[in-house]
């Protein structure tokens, strides 16, 4: 199973993605954001907020998002289990999604990154993409300034997967959403877009030996 962190391309493209979505503060902020600025992004979403906040989701897909799975509960447990307890995890949130009517998700990513080798060995046979990234702030921990973003901004590759969260600590979230307006305007300055991560795209990273 690879690993994407990032989906190189000949073209100045880039990938926004909203992780430990969707909540009643933050989520609705940013969803407006992207969409006065045009911007279509991915939201890897934790099922248990997800079934809980449905309006949300189905916003998210209305306005041209893709969706991610970003586990059942975005609990730690796990991980200190078995292959198949890390299979059934993933099913779960799957499950979840499906009983939800939501589109296909465009892969899998792990709370907070965590890779172990049932991690892979779960992804693996599942055939699940497993969606990393390969610019992040840690906007959850620490607030995301503009002096953050100038400095992102000089290492952009093409195609990179820039990792964010739409649930912000709430004395953060208005520099938050500031400060992701002024990625979003520098980022187009410099001659790049915005897209979604597309399960084409990811699954094509999928090792031809898995088929």
């Amino acid at each position: 199973m690879s690993l994407i962190r990032r989906l190189p391309s000949p073209e100045l493209v880039l990938h926004l993605t909203f992780d430990d979505g969707p909540a009643s503060m933050g989520t609705r902020e940013t969803l407006d954001l992207l969409r006065r600025h045009g911007v279509r992004a991915t939201f890897f979403l934790v099922a248990e907020k997800a079934r809980q906040n449905e309006g949300l989701v189905r916003a998210m897909v209305d306005e041209g998002h893709t969706l991610g799975n970003h586990s059942l509960d975005h609990r730690y447990g796990v991980f200190f289990r078995g292959t198949q307890a890390m299979k059934a995890w993933i099913e779960e949130a799957e499950q979840v999604f499906d009983a939800m009517g939501l589109p296909p998700r465009v892969g899998f990513r792990p709370p907070n990154g965590i890779l172990t080798p049932k991690v892979f060995a779960a992804a693996r046979e599942l055939r699940k993409p497993l969606i990393l990234w390969n610019l992040r702030f840690y906007d959850s921990l620490w607030p995301w300034t503009r002096a953050k973003a100038e400095r992102a901004l000089a290492r952009l590759k093409p195609g990179s997967i820039v990792l964010l969260h739409d649930v912000q600590r709430p004395q953060n979230q208005k520099l938050f959403l500031e400060t992701l307006e002024y990625f979003i305007n520098e980022s187009r300055r410099r001659g790049y877009r915005f897209e979604p991560l597309t399960l084409a795209a990811t699954s094509n990273q999928i090792s031809p030996s898995e088929d």
